[in-house]
């Protein structure tokens, strides 16, 4: 499978640079496209099924993330790139859990900072990149924490700065999202007493801002109840 993958993306790489990103719309290009999205999708589920993480781990993981991490970096086109290359990774990482902690500053140098630019200039470009790009990071706040305390200080803050445009988006699936990766980090922090005082002395007071800015706008009043909880939560500290 991957090296249908691997194929197709190559293949599309060519066309792009050859002919430029309007080839994107060709009906062969996009048919490639499908064959790429349906692999990363059986893959994921194939992963999701599995019994064996450590074959998974050892086996299956480094030529995957090979394969797919370097073709979505270099895919110079936006919309070329996958959406379903974050779910996937997503899928992988609520699989194995801290198992794959050792990997996310490398999943994060070729995916994080890319997606991150065709997100972060509205609320509505790119919806499945956006929507796949906060269910990652929120897999990795849940079963991979210590990665984001290994991270340079630089890449942390871009991923606070994430979790606070989340929860301030006008797609309600996002917002919510990035309210509940918010609380739970919070929670994280709070157990690693080493951690601890740097975050709250660093980013405390902005967050506080931020969470007090969505709840005095009244777009957001259906994560009322969820905004409440948060300061409920930071006052408690």
């Amino acid at each position: 499978m991957l090296n249908v993958y691997k194929v197709m993306s190559e293949n599309i790489t060519a066309a792009i640079t050859l002919n430029g990103e309007a080839v994107t719309k060709q009906p062969l290009i996009k048919a490639m496209r499908v064959v790429k999205k349906e692999t990363l999708k059986l893959i994921a589920d194939w992963i999701s099924k599995s019994n064996d993480n450590t074959m998974v781990l050892e086996n299956f993981l480094p030529p995957f993330l090979d394969a797919v991490l370097i073709d979505y970096q270099r895919t110079t086109v936006p919309c070329a790139r996958e959406p379903e290359v974050l779910s996937a990774i997503a899928t992988i990482v609520h699989k194995l859990e801290g198992h794959i902690t050792v990997e996310i500053p490398k999943i994060f140098d070729a995916v994080f900072e890319c997606t991150l630019e065709m997100i972060n200039k509205d609320f509505e470009e790119f919806p499945e990149h956006r929507t796949n790009f906060f269910l990652l990071l929120q897999a990795v706040n849940n079963h991979c924490f210590v990665a984001f305390l290994n991270i340079p200080p630089t890449q942390f803050k871009l991923v606070l700065d994430s979790i606070i445009w989340a929860f301030k988006h006008t797609m309600r699936n996002v917002a919510d999202t990035g309210l509940q990766i918010l609380l739970k980090l919070l929670q994280n922090v709070e157990q690693h007493e080493a951690a601890a005082p740097s975050f709250y002395q660093t980013y405390l007071t902005d967050i506080l801002q931020h969470v007090f800015s969505v709840v005095t706008d009244t777009s957001h009043t259906a994560s009322l109840s969820m905004h409440a909880t948060i300061l409920a939560y930071i006052f408690s500290l």
